[in-house]
């Protein structure tokens, strides 16, 4: 049994025309999700989302709106070590990127596709059930007034 720590973004862009939408990524699995990935040694977990937002799907600027909250799980691992039981938590935040920010899905890190939805769209779309309350707080707070 081991135990991994990740990070991630939840990515948002305002648009005249379309008004607020999120990024949401196809993984190696096939599943609707969120720009994630490992937090390394020494940095934290901001700055991890925002190196695997920047190396999955290109984005480099982002602000922070605020953090989202902790998925935590367990899987059996099929990459490293298989068949060996992990835990795991991702920590995730709530960036926002320039209207004309698109995203591109990068290949060497089994990014299949990018797309952008509204934010009520990722109550269906997103497959992983764990984060489904990360969806609930990021939409709650893209409908506060201050927004």
């Amino acid at each position: 049994m081991r135990s991994e720590r990740s990070a991630g973004g939840v990515v948002i862009r305002q648009d005249e025309t379309e008004g607020i939408q999120v990024l949401v990524i196809k993984d190696s699995h096939g599943r609707w999700s969120f720009p994630k990935g490992r937090i390394e040694v020494g940095e934290t977990a901001q700055a991890a989302a925002e190196r695997e937002v920047n190396e999955e799907v290109g984005i480099e600027t982002l602000r922070l709106i605020a953090p989202l909250g902790v998925s935590d799980f367990w899987f059996v691992d099929k990459w490293e070590a298989p068949g060996e039981k992990v835990h795991k938590t991702i920590e995730l935040f709530l960036f926002e990127t320039s209207p004309g920010s698109h995203g591109m899905a990068q290949e060497e890190e089994r990014i299949q596709r990018v797309h952008w939805v509204r934010p009520k769209e990722l109550r269906g779309l997103v497959a992983y059930r764990t984060l489904k309350p990360i969806i609930e707080r990021a939409i709650t707070l893209l409908h506060e007034p201050q927004r």
